[in-house]
C-alpha cells in the first residue's frame, strides 16, 4: 500500500506519519519503508526543541510496530549542500535526531528500525559533484546508519508532467531497494514449516530476523561510513534465508582491538568447567548456558593429528565425580577460541553425540557472535577469510560429542577439523615484561654485559599442609569419600593462584613466598626437596616437618627465544601434576589430583605435549618516535613460559621437567625432530649473573621517566622511549648518600629519589605535569621478613591519595598500590615478597614504578615495614648492580 504523508505544500508532519504507521499496522503491513526526513539535519534553538517533541510522537507511533515485529526501513536523508551533509552519530550524541532513521540507535526498544543510506558506483556514501564541488549528498554514521545500498541514478517514477520515469539519486532510492530485498527474505523465513494442511500458518512479521539476515549477509566495504561498513547483498540475504545459514562476524577482539595481530595462535580450544547451583523452579533449560556459577577448573583441549579439539571423547570432569561436583549441582563445560575459515562460501557443521538427539538440549554452538542451530547440519556463510570467535557450551558433559565440518563446494561431505582450524590466541607481546625491557636492552646486548652464568627458571612455591587455598571446590565429605582423609592438591588449584600471570579462575593475585633461580627444573625425584631445603637454609627459615604430610605447589617462570631456523615447535612436560602456559595460553595440561601425604610414593609421572606452536623468531612493535610520528621496530621475539606444578609428598619429591622438539614449517603433523632440554633456548632479563670482569656498576639503580598519560600505566620502553634516563645516585642528586663521596664497598644510601633526579633540565615544574617513573637493579638481597612498602603508596594512606605503583622481583609482582582501593582489598598494598630464597650465582631483577608522580615527589622503597618510616628505606649498596 502507498500512504501519503506530505501536504500539498510538500511538508510532512509527525502526526501524519503516526497516523500512517497506525493505518499500515491495522491493514497487515509486514514492512514499512520511509523515504523522508527533516529538511535540515542540523538545527538549534526552538527548532531543536521541536525535534525533541516530534521524537516522542515517533516513538509512540513506532512502538506498536516494534511489538508486532514490523520492519521499518528508514532513509538516512540527503543534504542539499556540502555543509549540511551530517554524521548522524554526532547528531544523536548531541541530543538531536533525524527521524525516523535515528530511532535505530536504540536497538533494544526499536530493533525493528533499519536506517539506510545511499551509495554510488564506487560503494561509498553518495556525494554529487558539479564543477569540482560537492553540491549534495547523503547522511552517514558508523553507529546510527546500519547499511548502505545503491542510490545513485536509480530509475524511478516521476510525476506525469515530468515524463513518468527517470533517474533519481539519494537515500530515498536506497531505502526501497532494501525494503524490496527485505520482503523477499521475509517471504522465505515467514514460510518455514508451512505445509499443505495449513497446520502451520505463515508468519511474515519477522522484522528482527529479516534485519539480522540483511545485515549479516551484507558485503563488507572498507571505509564505507555505516555500521560495520555494510553494503546490501540481495543474493546472499535470500540464499541465507532459504538455507537457514548463519553469517558470522569476524572476531572484533582480534581484528579491531588487537589490529589483526596475536603473538601466539595455539591449536586447540580453551576449556573452562563451571559448577552450577541447583536451578530455581521455572528456570528455562536454555538459561543454564549463560547462568552464573562457580569456577571449577580451566584446561586446554589440544588439536593433534587425528584428534581435533571438537572431537570430545573424554572429559576432565563429569557430574559423576562426587569429589568435584556437589550433590544436586550441575556442571557446564565451555570450549572457546577462534575458528579459522580459509575459504569463501558456505561451510557446513554437523553434530553427532553419544546420546543422540538429546544432546541438542544441552549443547550450544556460537560462531562469529551467532548461535548456530544444530538440529540439522547447519550452514555458515563466510564472506570474509579470517578468524571468528568460537564457543561451544556443553551442559552435563559425559556422553561423547563430535563436530564435523564441510568446506564450500562440498556441502554434505563432512570430515574432522584440521589441526590449525581451531585456535587459542594470545595478545601478550612476544617480549619481556614492560618492567624488564630496559634491563633486557642492557644485559642482552653481548659484551661486556654477557652473564657469567646462563639464565634459567625463576621458581616459586608455597607449602600445603591442609586443603589448598580456595577455590578448591571440594566438600570434606566428598573428598574423604574419594581419597580418605588426605588433603588434596587438585588440578583446579593450578588455575586458581596467580603469581605471574592472571589466574584462569579469576582468583586473587597471590605471589608465592619461597623462591629459587634454577638453570633447569627438577629432572629427578629428589631435586625439588633439595632446592626447598637449600632455600630455607640460606634464609634461616625453619621448614615445616618433612615427616608430616607436606605438599608443595608453585610456578617456574622462564623466557624462551626460539631458534632462528625453527618456525614451529612443540613443548613436552613430565611431572606428577603440572600445566605449562605459553604467552598466558595453557598449552600443555598434565594435571591430576594429588593427596598430601608423608608416606605416599611419588605419583606416576605424566607426560603430555603441546600441539606444534608457531613461534616466529622476530616480532615488530610500533614505537612512538615523537609526539606525532612512529616507527616500526623489529626485535628478536621472546616468549613467556609459566609451568605451574604440584607435589603431594615433598619428602618423596617429584619430577618436574620441560623439553622441546622442532616441527615442520607448516606446524602440522606433530614434532619432526628429537626431544631436547629446553635450557639452551632460555633467555632472561629477570635474572643476571654479573660477569667476572667487573664490567658493571655496583651500589646503583637505573631509572627512566616519561610524561604521564594519566592512565595509571607506566609505558614499555619498546612502545614509548623514555623522556630521560639516569643511573642513581650521582653527585648532587637529591638523596646521594655516601655513595656520592666514597667507593667503600660497605657504603650505602637510601633508595629514594625524585623525578627531577632523572629528568634534570627536562623537568616541568609547573605543578600540573606528572610523570611515570620506573627504577631497577639486579639485586642479591631480600626484604626483611618478606615485608616492604612504597613511599606515597603505603597501607595507612588515604586510598584516594596513593599513587598507582608496583614492585616486581623477578617474575613476581610483590607489591602494588591501587588508587581508590582500600588496603588489603584483593591484596592491594599487602607486602608479599619471598620469605626464603636459595643462593644462586644470579641476581634477581628488582623493579619499582610509579604512575602520575609530581616532579618534586619523593619516591622510594621501605624495607621490613608496612607503613612509611624514614629510617627504614631500602639501601642502595653493593647488593644492587646495573650493567655498565
Amino acid at each position: 500500500m502507498l500512504l501519503k504523508v506530505f501536504n500539498r505544500l510538500g511538508y510532512v508532519f509527525a502526526s501524519n506519519v503516526a497516523a500512517a504507521y497506525a493505518y499500515a499496522l491495522r491493514h497487515g503491513a509486514h514492512i514499512v519503508v520511509c523515504s523522508f526526513g527533516p529538511d535540515r539535519a542540523n538545527v538549534a534553538g526552538p527548532q531543536l526543541q521541536q525535534r525533541l517533541v516530534e521524537e516522542q510522537v515517533y516513538k509512540t507511533a513506532v512502538d506498536p510496530l516494534s511489538k508486532k515485529d514490523v520492519l521499518l526501513v528508514a532513509a538516512a536523508g540527503n543534504a542539499k549542500d556540502e555543509s549540511d551533509i551530517t554524521n548522524l552519530d554526532v547528531l544523536v550524541r548531541n541530543g538531536s535526531n533525524y527521524l525516523p532513521c535515528t530511532l535505530s540507535y536504540n536497538t533494544t526498544s526499536y530493533g525493528n528500525v533499519l536506517c539506510v543510506t545511499g551509495t554510488d558506483y564506487a560503494d561509498v556514501v553518495i556525494r554529487v559533484n558539479a564543477g569540482g564541488n560537492v553540491v549534495s549528498g547523503c547522511h552517514y554514521g558508523n553507529a546510527t546508519v546500519q547499511m548502505g545500498a545503491p542510490g545513485l541514478n536509480i530509475s524511478s517514477t516521476l510525476p506525469a508532467s515530468l515524463g513518468l520515469y527517470g533517474n533519481k539519486t539519494g537515500s530515498s532510492m536506497a531505502a526501497p531497494l532494501v525494503a524490496g530485498v527485505a520482503a523477499l527474505v521475509a517471504s522465505v523465513v515467514g514460510s518455514v514449516g508451512v505445509n499443505q494442511t495449513a497446520a502451520v500458518q505463515a508468519n511474515y512479521f519477522q522484522a528482527r530476523r529479516v534485519k539480522e539476515l540483511l545485515l549479516s549477509a551484507a558485503d563488507f566495504v572498507p571505509g564505507l561510513q555505516v555500521q560495520g561498513s555494510r553494503r546490501l547483498n540481495a543474493t546472499r540475504a535470500v540464499r541465507n534465508a532459504a538455507t537457514n545459514a548463519v553469517v558470522p562476524t569476524r572476531s572484533p577482539t582480534y581484528y579491531i582491538t588487537n589490529k589483526g595481530d596475536a603473538s601466539l595462535l595455539a591449536p586447540g580450544l580453551a576449556e573452562e568447567y563451571t559448577l552450577l547451583p541447583p536451578a530455581a523452579p521455572g528456570t528455562a533449560p536454555a538459561d543454564r548456558f549463560t547462568a552464573p556459577g562457580t569456577f571449577l577448573d580451566a584446561s586446554m583441549r589440544v588439536s593433534t593429528p587425528g584428534s581435533p579439539a571438537t572431537t570430545l571423547r573424554a572429559f576432565k570432569y563429569s557430574a559423576a565425580m562426587a569429589w568435584a561436583v556437589p550433590a544436586g549441582w550441575g556442571l557446564r563445560l565451555r570450549l572457546s577460541g577462534l575458528v579459522r575459515f580459509n575459504a569463501l562460501g558456505v561451510w557446513g557443521v554437523a553434530l553427532a553425540a553419544g546420546d543422540g538427539g538429546a544432546a541438542l538440549a544441552r549443547v550450544r554452538l556460537e560462531i562469529g557472535e551467532q548461535i548456530v542451530n544444530l538440529t540439522t547440519p547447519a550452514a555458515i556463510d563466510v564472506g570474509r577469510l579470517g578468524l571468528y570467535e568460537f564457543r561451544l557450551t556443553v551442559l552435563s558433559p559425559g556422553p561423547w560429542l563430535n563436530l564435523t565440518w564441510s568446506r564450500p563446494g562440498a556441502l554434505g561431505n563432512f570430515s574432522q577439523a584440521s589441526e590449525d582450524m581451531l585456535l587459542v590466541p594470545s595478545y601478550v607481546d612476544a617480549s619481556y615484561p614492560s618492567y624488564a625491557v630496559s634491563a633486557a636492552n642492557l644485559t642482552l646486548g653481548g659484551q661486556p654485559s654477557a652473564p657469567s652464568s646462563p639464565p634459567g627458571w625463576h621458581v616459586a612455591w608455597n607449602f600445603s599442609t591442609a586443603l589448598p587455598p580456595p577455590p578448591s571446590n571440594l566438600s570434606a565429605t566428598s573428598a574423604a569419600a574419594a581419597f580418605g582423609n588426605a588433603s588434596l592438591l587438585t588440578p583446579g588449584l593450578l588455575a586458581a593462584f596467580a603469581p605471574g600471570l592472571p589466574a584462569a579462575g579469576g582468583g586473587p593475585w597471590a605471589p608465592l613466598r619461597h623462591t629459587a633461580l634454577r638453570p633447569g627444573l627438577f629432572p629427578a625425584n629428589t631435586t625439588l626437596r633439595g632446592v626447598v631445603q637449600a632455600a630455607a637454609a640460606a634464609s634461616n627459615i625453619t621448614l615445616p616437618n618433612l615427616a608430616a604430610p607436606l605438599g608443595v605447589y608453585g610456578t617456574a617462570m622462564a623466557h624462551l627465544r626460539p631458534p632462528a631456523n625453527v618456525s614451529s615447535l612443540a613443548l613436552r612436560v613430565t611431572c606428577g601434576s603440572c600445566r605449562l602456559f605459553v604467552q598466558g595460553v595453557l598449552a600443555v595440561d598434565a594435571s591430576q589430583v594429588l593427596p598430601v601425604s608423608a608416606t605416599a610414593a611419588p605419583p606416576r609421572a605424566l607426560t603430555a605435549q603441546s600441539a606444534c606452536l608457531p613461534l616466529p623468531a622476530t616480532t615488530t612493535f610500533t614505537q612512538l618516535a615523537t609526539s606525532t610520528a612512529s616507527i616500526t621496530v623489529t626485535l628478536p621475539a621472546v616468549y613467556t613460559l609459566e609451568l605451574r606444578f604440584a607435589v603431594g609428598n615433598l619428602s618423596a619429591g617429584g619430577v618436574v621437567d620441560v623439553a622441546w622438539a622442532p616441527c615442520a614449517a607448516s606446524g602440522l603433523g606433530g614434532p619432526t625432530g628429537q626431544w631436547a632440554a629446553v635450557g639452551p633456548l632460555l633467555v632472561s632479563s629477570l635474572m643476571w649473573a654479573p660477569p667476572s670482569n667487573n664490567t658493571y656498576k655496583a651500589s646503583a639503580v637505573r631509572c627512566d621517566a616519561w610524561e604521564s598519560a594519566g592512565d595509571g600505566v607506566v609505558p614499555s620502553p619498546l612502545l614509548r622511549p623514555p623522556l630521560a634516563s639516569a643511573t642513581l645516585p650521582y653527585p648532587n642528586s637529591s638523596f646521594a648518600g655516601c655513595s656520592r663521596f666514597s667507593n667503600d664497598s660497605s657504603c650505602s644510601g637510601p633508595l629514594q629519589l625524585k623525578a627531577t633526579d632523572i629528568l634534570r633540565d627536562k623537568a616541568k615544574l609547573d605543578g600540573f605535569t606528572t610523570y611515570d617513573v620506573r627504577c631497577w637493579a639486579f639485586w642479591a638481597g631480600a626484604f626483611r621478613n618478606g615485608t616492604l612498602t612504597m613511599r606515597l603508596g603505603f597501607r595507612s594512606m588515604d586510598p584516594a591519595s596513593v599513587l598507582p605503583a608496583s614492585v616486581y622481583l623477578g617474575s613476581q609482582l610483590v607489591y602494588r598500590s591501587v588508587r581508590g582501593v582500600a588496603a588489603a582489598a584483593n591484596l592491594t598494598r599487602t607486602p608479599l615478597a619471598p620469605l626464603a630464597s636459595a643462593a644462586s650465582p644470579h641476581r634477581l631483577l628488582l623493579a619499582f614504578e610509579y604512575s602520575g608522580a609530581g616532579a618534586g615527589d619523593t619516591l622510594g622503597l621501605f624495607d621490613g615495614v608496612e607503613t612509611a618510616s624514614l629510617s627504614s628505606y631500602l639501601l642502595i649498596n653493593q647488593a644492587m648492580v646495573v650493567p655498565a
